[in-house]
C-alpha cells in the first residue's frame, strides 16, 4: 500500500503554527532586570486644631488662624519605582497572539530586543518634612507646644485644653 503524501497546505500551516510556538516559547521571557529607581511624592495630611479655650494656632512659628480649623500639612514619601524593558508578546500578549493568528503567522512581534516598558510602584516608609512644630495661644493661657511627625495619615487632629496662667 502507498503511503500518502501530506498536502502541502497542510504542511505550510503546520510550519507556520511550530515557528509561532518556538518563538513564543523562546522568547516569551523577553524581559531586562528590574531597575529600581526612588523618587519622591507629596503627601497631604488634614490636620484638624481644637483647643479649650479658642486660641490661635501657630505651626512652624507661622500664624495659620484661630481654632477650629483644618489646616492641610504638605510633605514628602519616598517611592520604590521598578522599571524594565520587555517585548511586545510580554506587555500585550492578548493583541499579539491574536495579530499572530489573524495573519497565518506573518506578523511575528517577536524581536530579540525590548522595545516596551512595564512597571510597578510602591510607597515605602521613608517620609521626609513630616515634621511640624504646632503652638497654641490664648490670652491669660500658657502658650500649648508640641511637635507631631505624621507618616501618611489621611486625617489628624489635636485637641488640647490650655491651662490657666500667663504667657
Amino acid at each position: 500500500m502507498r503511503k500518502k503524501k501530506p498536502c502541502n497546505l497542510c504542511l505550510c500551516s503546520m510550519c507556520i503554527f511550530l515557528l509561532a510556538l518556538a518563538s513564543a516559547i523562546l522568547l516569551s521571557g523577553c524581559a531586562t532586570a528590574w531597575e529600581d529607581k526612588k523618587v519622591r511624592r507629596t503627601v497631604e495630611t488634614a490636620l484638624l486644631v481644637e483647643s479649650i479655650p479658642k486660641g490661635t494656632v501657630y505651626i512652624n512659628n507661622k500664624n495659620i488662624g484661630e481654632t477650629p480649623l483644618t489646616v492641610p500639612l504638605q510633605y514628602e514619601r519616598r517611592w520604590s519605582v521598578k522599571t524594565r524593558k520587555v517585548s511586545l508578546w510580554r506587555s500585550e500578549p492578548g493583541s499579539t497572539f491574536a495579530s499572530c493568528v489573524i495573519t497565518f503567522g506573518m506578523f511575528l512581534p517577536f524581536t530579540f530586543s525590548a522595545n516596551n516598558e512595564e512597571y510597578s510602584s510602591e510607597p515605602t516608609a521613608e517620609f521626609a518634612g513630616n515634621q511640624f512644630s504646632v503652638r497654641i495661644t490664648a490670652k491669660g493661657y500658657r502658650d500649648w507646644q508640641e511637635t507631631i511627625t505624621v507618616n501618611g495619615e489621611g486625617k489628624m487632629s489635636l485637641c488640647p485644653k490650655l491651662e490657666k496662667g500667663s504667657n
